[in-house]
């Protein structure tokens, strides 16, 4: 169930996803974007609307996806009762 609530939450890598996506680890990648000001200044710029786009911001659809956790665990719970 869980599971499901955290592919929501994630379902867009965004553009810092597709960086993360190299050898290297994802530790390493902080520290290369802020190096980096011509890959971090696209980022900055389109900040605002990405992150109200996001699953993160995304009320109703963040609601939808906890209402149906709670009616997965609802229902394994009446199943389990004799």
């Amino acid at each position: 169930m869980l599971e499901r609530l955290r592919r929501h939450l994630n379902g867009s890598g965004g553009p810092a996803g597709s960086l993360a996506r190299g050898p290297e680890p994802k530790s390493s990648l902080p520290q290369a974007l802020a190096l980096d000001r011509e890959q971090l200044s696209p980022l900055q710029r389109g900040l605002h609307q990405r992150l109200r786009r996001s699953p993160l911001l995304d009320e109703k659809g963040f609601t939808r996806a906890l209402e149906a956790l709670y009616g997965d665990a609802w229902q394994g719970w009446c199943a389990e009762r004799p």
